[in-house]
This record gives structure tokens, sequence and C-alpha cells, in this order.
């Protein structure tokens, strides 16, 4: 299964809470733009820790050292020199060869076990995931999504679920002329048009008291929310008190 999201920050969420969950998970991504949290749960990271990497580095060192000593041979040599070069320099490619096809299968291996592989919509374009197709394909935060970004994770996929909500926050278009010509209007949004009966709507909401979430909820909802018994009436000054009491 592939879950994706529009930012790093929400593929990060993802992966914490999947792995929280005891799912297998796989972070595909710049590590550099990864939160620490989920380094762990990272491809390279992965990789790093599998054994068979040490064998992997061993057989890089080998042909580091091949490289290495093929360029110590001076312009000027004779023939069984000559000879000796080209024979380290092709081990070293011979070497080279063999780490990157181990590593091929590593990588493969750790992808094709995952459970749920997570990453930004553009990251679904990363070379690692060029040849790999998968059952499901899982948008969250579909309505903050630029539709040509959607496309990149959905074509590799043969079902989606789009999870997000239009009267939220909108996708980031910065060029009015192209929010104009319809980028602005998510692929989300094109859905509820389009296929109705496809659209399952979140009906309890976690977050606020019932009454905090009143207007809302009878101009964007026709009031279909409901206020979960956790959160129905909660006040500022009830946890105020627990605060105190703790």
């Amino acid at each position: 299964m592939l879950v994706t999201a529009p930012s790093n920050t929400a593929a990060d969420l993802l992966t914490e809470r999947l792995a929280a969950t005891g799912v297998q998970v796989v972070r595909v991504g710049n590590i550099s733009r990864v939160d620490e949290s989920v380094m762990l749960h990272t491809l390279d990271s992965i990789v790093a820790r599998h054994p068979d990497s040490k064998n992997i580095k061993k057989v890089k060192i080998q042909a580091a050292d091949y490289r290495r000593q093929a360029r110590q041979h001076k312009r000027s040599f004779g023939y069984e020199e000559r000879r000796e070069r080209e024979h380290l320099k092709q081990q070293a490619k011979e070497l080279e060869a063999w780490a990157g096809t181990l590593e091929e299968r590593l990588v493969e291996q750790i992808l094709t076990s995952a459970q749920a592989i997570t990453c930004t919509l553009v990251g679904a374009n990363h070379p690692v995931l060029e040849r790999y197709r998968f059952k499901t394909c899982v948008m969250d935060e579909a309505a903050q999504a630029l539709e040509p970004a959607a496309w990149i994770p959905i074509i590799k996929c043969s079902r989606v679920v789009l999870a997000g909500d239009p009267f939220q926050l909108p996708p980031t278009v910065k060029s009015q002329e192209a929010a104009k010509s319809g980028l602005s209007k998510t692929l989300i949004e094109r859905c509820l048009e389009l296929i109705p009966d496809a659209v399952h709507l979140l009906d309890v909401q976690y977050r606020m008291h019932h009454t905090i979430m009143d207007f809302s909820n009878q101009y964007f909802y026709a009031g279909a929310l409901k206020a979960h018994e956790s959160v129905v009436g909660h006040r500022l000054l009830t946890l105020s008190i627990k605060k105190a009491m703790c």
C-alpha cells in the first residue's frame, strides 16, 4: 500500500502513526527533509541497519582500494604495469557493479516486505519506486493537494482513497492566473461533484465543544457533524481544574 500526503510533515506524521499501530512502514524520500522522529523508518536507515549492508560496504571498500591501486601507476610504465592497471580497473568495475546489484536486491527486499510505503505526492516519483505498482494508494490531506501532484502516486495504483476536507485549508497556488485557470480546484473537489456516491463523510469530530463547532457544522456540513463524547462538553475551565488537581 502506498500512503501519501502533499507535505513532508504530513508524510512523517502518517509514518509515525502507522508505525505506532504495528504496521511495517518504510518512509521514502530525501532524508534531509524527514523529521528526526521517523528517521528510524526511512529506507536509508533500514538499509544501513540491515546485516547485508556490511557485506555491501566491504565490496565497495575493496572496489575503492583497487581504484586507488590503479591510480598509483605513473603514465610512463611498461607493458606489465599497464596490464596490471587495466586488471585493477576491471576488478574495481566488476565489484562496483556487484555492490550495486546487492544494494538493489536489498532495497527490493525491504520495499516488497513493507506493509505500507509512505512519501509525499512528488516523492512517489522517487527512483526506487519507479517500477513498483500498488493495489491501493491512500492520499491524506487531499484537499490541500495540487491536482498535477496528486496524479503522480495515482498512476502507480489500482485503487485510490482520497482523505481530506475541501471546506478547510485549500492548496497553495501562488499564481493568480493558474488559480483562475483551475489549478486551485483539487481532485477531491472534482470527485465530490462527479461521483458523490463514492464519498463518505466522517461525521464525528474530536477537537471541540459542540457549540464551537455549531456554526461551521450548519454552514458547511448541513448539521451532519457530531462532537465525540470526549469533547462534546469540553471546557477550558474543566481542563484548568484537572491540571490543578494533578
